[in-house]
């Protein structure tokens, strides 16, 4: 059975995922630098890149209220040198990570192939000149109230064009588009807005437009608008540091948008020509279990997180459907995915597509799959940076689930539970021992769990000579910073 793939348009003041802003940022960084892999780190026979160091911190500074600094890149290495430690330790004790982790790993790798695949394919086929620049900075400074009409088809839209240009009211028309929901008693408003909330022809569009008209029809990944421009404000002035910061953020914003609409086109052409059946069944069995256990709200930092699914999100999924792992629920080109499959691909939909939609989440799998297979045709799991990553990624897998084993064999022996107890009388005052054990056990398991894998590091470093070159580390991003400047 052939499906066709459709995407959700989300009407109240829809956001874009900004973790694919990150993605290009990544590579922006690495290739920004030269192919040299200036050694950050030595202990042993090991040693850490810059190319390393890169990857990895990025994730670390584009998170909320973290920002850049010197003793923040120190530390972080610090962590960089414990966790290869702790990896190159439990591979020492022959340590296997499992069934689940080997499919996050999996999964993880075919994300990083899709990174490669825009880079190489789609981010040639666009440039951005200074004047893009700095028009979309411009745009990052205000906000616009508008309106909108929607349509799944570009007959459609031109018809209602067409009508809005004999003179009907716009307000009128969306109540026949929307009806009785909130757009239609609204006129179509979707309130004040800012320009990095749209795919690039719909910000472009919205905030070219000028005030109380209203666009031609422009087409988006979800189907076709008619934009009304009812108001705009713009912010205050700024410092010079502001505007560099600003202008900056726009740049990779542009890139964004620009590289969204040239995938999106790019996939299109793909999806026709693409056979993909499905198993009801299964379906029906996965999105039962996904509504299930997937009920939190979608928040802000969703947006600011590669991997859309916590480690507890994806542990319950993995417990409810993992007996039907090895199901096929689907057949792309030829090829089965099974449940297992299925469960890595959706760390990597949207939250709110994931969320609200299992048909939407489906979909983006399809399509990333197809993705994912191009890539692979075109050899790409050879990249350097994929295979750094998936080695990265795995060695960071290893030694996080290394940690939990060693921490859960901490117990507290009785002898420890009494000493604390006579050390600490006069705080427990005059309740009877006994009644005391479960929450000295308590207090002192959480001690212990805390100070055990710093006690393992130190214990295994001990034989080590560690040689940090933080100046070749501090030259990197301080350039970077004075370029900028």
């Amino acid at each position: 059975m052939r499906i066709e793939v459709q995407f959700l348009f989300f009407y109240s003041k829809m956001k874009i995922n900004i973790i694919k802003i990150f993605c290009v940022i990544v590579f922006l960084l690495i290739t920004a630098c030269s192919e040299d892999e200036n050694v950050i780190a030595e202990f042993g026979d090991e040693k850490i890149t810059l190319d390393e160091f890169k990857i990895a911190y990025l994730d670390v500074i584009k998170k909320p209220d973290v920002y850049d600094s010197k003793k923040l890149r120190e530390e972080f290495l610090d962590e960089l040198i414990n966790t290869r430690i702790l990896a190159n330790e439990a591979n020492r004790q022959k340590f296997q990570i499992g069934e689940k982790l080997q499919l996050r790993i999996d999964a993880y790798i075919n994300k990083t192939l899709r990174t490669a695949h825009f880079d190489s394919i789609i981010r040639p086929k666009f440039s951005i000149e200074e004047s893009n620049i700095e028009e979309a900075y411009l745009y990052t400074q205000e906000e616009r109230n508008i309106s909108h009409l929607f349509f799944t088809s570009s007959k459609q839209a031109d018809e209602f064009h067409s009508r809005l240009k004999q003179g009907e009211s716009f307000s009128n028309l969306a109540q026949e588009i929307f009806g009785e929901s909130e757009l239609g008693k609204s006129g179509g408003e979707l309130g004040w807005v800012k320009w990095d909330q749209f795919e690039y022809d719909l910000a472009m569009t919205a905030f070219r437009e000028p005030l109380d008209t209203f666009s031609i029809p422009v087409k988006s990944q979800f189907g076709y608008h008619i934009i009304k421009v009812n108001d705009f404000k713009k912010n205050p002035l700024i410092t010079r540091q502001q505007y560099e910061d600003r202008k900056n953020k726009a740049k990779y914003m542009l890139e964004f948008k620009l590289g969204e609409k040239y995938a999106f086109d790019y996939v299109e052409k793909m999806l026709k020509n693409a056979e993909v059946k499905i198993i009801p069944e299964v379906i029906m069995f996965v999105e039962e279990r996904i509504e299930k256990n997937l009920t939190r709200e979608p928040n802000k930092f969703d947006e600011m997180s590669e991997i859309q699914l916590n480690e507890n999100e994806i542990a319950r999924l993995e417990e409810s459907i993992w007996d039907r792992r090895n199901d096929v629920i689907s057949i792309i080109n030829g090829r089965e995915i099974m449940v297992g499959e299925l469960i890595g691909a959706l760390a990597y939909v949207p939250y709110q597509v994931l969320q609200s939609s299992f048909k939407e989440a489906f979909n983006y799998t399809v399509r990333d799959f197809l993705i994912t297979e191009e890539a692979q045709e075109l050899g790409l799991q050879n990249n350097k940076q994929v295979k750094l990553k998936a080695k990265m990624y795995e060695e960071y897998l290893t030694q996080l689930e290394f940690r939990r084993k060693l921490i859960s064999r901490v117990e507290v022996e009785d002898s420890e539970i009494i000493e604390y107890y006579q050390l600490n009388k006069a705080k427990f005052k005059k309740t009877p021992y006994e009644e005391c054990v479960p929450v000295i056990n308590k207090i002192l398991l959480r001690q212990k769990r805390r100070n055990k894998i710093p006690e393992i590091i130190d214990s295994l470093s001990s034989d080590l000579t560690i040689e940090k070159k933080t100046e070749v580390l501090h030259s990197y991003y301080d350039s970077i910073i004075k370029n900028r400047l």
